[in-house]
C-alpha cells in the first residue's frame, strides 16, 4: 500500500482538495485499496475547521465531498507513517523539514515543479483545482512507474541472486565479494526512484526562518515582530495633525483586498472555538472586512446603516453612536428581519477608539436578543478607553493592530508591546 500525505499551511484550502482529488483519481483506477491518502497542516491556526467554503463548493462542483474533514497538524511520526509527504509550496517543505527534523529518506517533495498558488490570497480556486488534478494525475502516473520499476529491479535482484548461488556459492558464503545494496530489507516504498520527479530532494534544511509575507513588497524591509496590519500601517500610513492616522490607501476609502482577506483569516484564526451565525459592522469602512470574514464562516453579514433612505422601514431597531472621526452624533438602525434572538454575532469593525460605534452595535444585538460572540477590531487606539471599556464588560475583543501611541510631528507610532518605529510613508526611508 501507498500512503500519501498532502501538506500546506492550514490544511483547509490547498491540501484537503489535492487529498480528495487524489482519492477520486485512484478511485476512478480501481486501486482505492492500493492508497492511503490524507493531508494535514504545516500550522496550528485552523485544527479543528473543516474545508474553507470556497474550497469545499469547488469540489463539489466536481462531484467530489469532503465531508467530515477537518484540519490537523503534521507531527513528527508522519514521516514514519507515509511514503510520499506532499508540500504545496516551498515554505510548506522547510516548515515539514524543521518539523520532522530533516529529510534522510527523500519522501518529503512538491505537488508540482512550482508553488501551488495559495487560493486564500488569490481567490483563485479555479486555478487552485487544475493546479491539483494535473499534480495528482501525473503523481498516479509516477507511482505507477515506480511499481514497475520496484517489480522488476525485485525480480532481477531474485534472478541475480540465484545465479550467485548457482554458479558461485563461495561468494554465497563471502558476501564481501558482493556488489554492497544498502536498499536490501528496505521496503519498495523507500527505494530510490527511476521516475524523475521522485528523486531525492537536494533541500534538506532543518531550520524554518519566518517567511516574507505574501503581502509584502519587495521593497519593504518586513520587521519580523510586526504583524501584517503594522507593516501595511508603517508602510503606507500617514498621521495627521491632531494624530489621527491615514489609511484610506489600504482601508477607508482605497480597499486593499489582500490585507481585507488577510484580517478576515486572522479574526477567523483568533475566534477559533466560538460558535458564530452572523456577523455584523457598521457602514462603510468595516463592510470590505465583514464580507470577507462572513464569506469564511459562511454565514449572513448584516451592516448597520447610518442614513435613512426611501427603502427604509419604521419595523427596526435603532441606537446611538458619536463618530469620533466625523464630531457629530449618528443614528444607527438595523432593520428587525436581520437580526433575531437566535443569532450568536461576531461584531466587527475598522477602528476601535472611545468605543461608540462597537456599544451601539452591542446595543442592537441586544433589542434583538441575540448573543454577542466577540468583537473584531483592525485597529485600537489604545490610548483611548474603548477597549478597556469592551473588555472589562466581559467581551472578547480582538484587536490585530493596538496603537498605544503616535506623534504627527515625528511621524512615529507605537504598537503595543512593541519597540517603537518610524511611520513611513512612500517618500521617506524604508526600514
Amino acid at each position: 500500500m501507498k500512503r500519501i500525505l498532502f501538506v500546506c499551511h492550514g490544511n483547509i484550502c490547498r491540501s484537503p482538495m489535492a487529498e480528495f482529488v487524489m482519492k477520486k483519481l485512484v478511485d476512478e483506477a480501481g486501486r482505492s485499496q492500493d492508497f492511503l491518502i490524507a493531508s494535514a497542516a504545516t500550522s496550528t491556526e485552523e485544527i479543528g475547521n473543516g474545508v474553507y467554503p470556497p474550497a469545499r463548493r469547488m469540489l463539489a462542483s466536481h462531484g467530489i465531498s469532503c465531508e467530515g474533514k477537518t484540519a490537523r497538524q503534521i507531527t513528527r511520526q508522519d514521516y514514519a507513517a507515509y511514503d510520499i509527504i506532499i508540500g504545496m509550496d516551498t515554505h510548506n517543505i522547510r516548515n515539514m523539514n524543521r518539523i520532522f527534523g530533516g529529510d534522510p529518506k527523500g519522501k518529503v517533495r512538491m505537488l508540482l515543479d512550482r508553488d501551488v498558488a495559495d487560493p486564500w490570497y488569490t481567490g483563485n480556486f479555479d486555478a487552485t483545482w487544475r493546479d491539483c488534478l494535473t499534480g495528482c494525475t501525473q503523481l498516479l502516473k509516477e507511482i505507477g512507474e515506480e511499481s514497475w520499476y520496484a517489480i522488476n529491479i525485485e525480480a532481477g535482484r531474485l534472478v541475480f541472486t540465484l545465479f550467485i548461488f548457482y554458479k558461485r556459492y563461495f561468494y554465497y558464503l563471502c558476501p564481501q565479494f558482493l556488489i554492497e545494496d544498502t536498499s536490501v530489507g528496505q521496503p519498495a516504498s523507500l527505494r530510490q526512484s527511476s521516475a524523475p520527479s521522485l528523486r531525492i530532494r537536494q533541500d534538506r534544511r532543518t531550520s524554518c526562518p519566518p517567511p516574507v509575507s505574501a503581502h509584502a513588497k519587495s521593497n519593504i524591509k518586513v520587521c519580523r515582530n510586526m504583524n501584517f496590519l503594522e507593516e501595511k500601517i508603517l508602510t503606507t500610513g500617514v498621521i495627521k495633525e491632531g494624530n489621527i492616522l491615514k489609511v484610506d490607501s489600504f482601508l477607508n476609502h482605497q480597499i486593499d483586498i489582500d490585507i481585507m482577506r488577510q484580517m478576515a483569516y486572522e479574526f477567523k484564526r483568533r475566534f477559533r472555538g466560538v460558535e458564530v451565525n452572523k456577523v455584523l459592522t457598521i457602514e462603510a469602512s468595516g463592510i470590505a472586512i465583514a464580507t470577507l470574514l462572513g464569506d469564511l464562516y459562511d454565514v449572513p453579514v448584516v451592516f448597520a446603516k447610518k442614513s435613512q433612505t426611501a427603502n427604509s422601514t419604521d419595523d427596526k431597531y435603532i441606537s446611538h453612536a458619536y463618530s469620533f472621526t466625523h464630531k457629530k452624533l449618528n443614528d444607527v438602525f438595523i432593520s428587525k428581519p436581520y437580526l433575531h434572538a437566535t443569532d450568536k454575532v461576531l461584531i466587527v469593525d475598522d477602528f476601535l477608539a472611545d468605543g461608540e460605534a462597537a456599544h451601539a452595535l452591542i446595543d442592537l444585538v441586544k433589542q434583538a436578543g441575540g448573543e454577542i460572540a466577540g468583537i473584531g477590531i483592525a485597529i485600537e487606539k489604545g490610548q483611548q478607553k474603548g477597549g478597556a471599556m469592551l473588555r472589562k464588560e466581559g467581551y472578547q475583543v480582538e484587536s490585530i493592530a493596538i496603537i498605544e501611541s503616535m506623534d504627527w510631528q515625528t511621524q512615529t507610532i507605537h504598537f503595543r508591546s512593541q519597540e517603537e518605529k518610524p511611520l513611513l510613508s512612500t517618500n521617506l526611508q524604508a526600514i
